[in-house]
């Protein structure tokens, strides 16, 4: 089992819905982490920024995409993981965090939390084998989408196009009226 880590900072991305595998959802985004300082003369300045995939399974994934924005500052639990890629005799790594918890950075703002009712218990799978696997099919599966919307470095960063796919109906899983509860 990996260890978990807490990173705080910003929606980079709007959140996007898949379902890789039949009745298996899935939510990501990027995250923007920028380390915040204080130079030799006193003065606040931004540092180095650190981006990471955030990928979001099941029931999480439901509110997860009901819930946040772009720009939204958040807090991210989860397992890290580290994927190397090579495309076109390029290499490179990307960091993803696989969340188990995610949540309003209320340092910055004010949240009303609303709780989901679900239908039928959510089910959780057995290992975190199952969980990795998961991911890594839905990271080949972003990938290749990245690479062949702007043609080049399957990495992304900032300026990537809106996908057209994204699935917009933002009930909450297992709301039963259908509409986007107040977050």
């Amino acid at each position: 089992m990996q260890p978990l880590i807490t990173v705080l900072g910003n929606v980079a991305t709007q959140p996007q819905r898949r379902e890789p595998v039949p009745g298996q959802h899935l939510t990501q985004f990027r995250l923007a982490q920028t380390q915040r300082r204080r130079d030799y003369s006193g003065n606040w300045v931004d540092g180095a920024t650190s981006w990471y995939d955030v990928t979001c399974w099941r029931g999480p994934s439901h509110n997860v995409f009901a819930s946040l924005n772009k720009g939204d500052p958040v807090i991210v639990v989860g397992r890290l993981r580290i994927n190397e890629w090579e495309k076109d005799g390029r290499t490179g790594r990307d960091a993803v965090i696989d969340a188990i918890a995610i949540g309003p950075d209320l340092r910055r703002g004010i949240s009303r939390f609303t709780k989901v009712k679900r239908e039928q218990p959510e089910q959780v799978a057995d290992s975190d084998d199952y969980v990795l696997e998961l991911s890594r099919m839905a990271d080949a599966e972003l990938l290749a989408e990245r690479a062949g919307a702007d043609g080049g470095s399957p990495d992304g960063g900032e300026g990537e196009p809106e996908d057209a796919a994204v699935q917009q109906d933002a009930a909450p899983f297992g709301s039963s009226d259908g509409q986007q509860q107040a977050a």
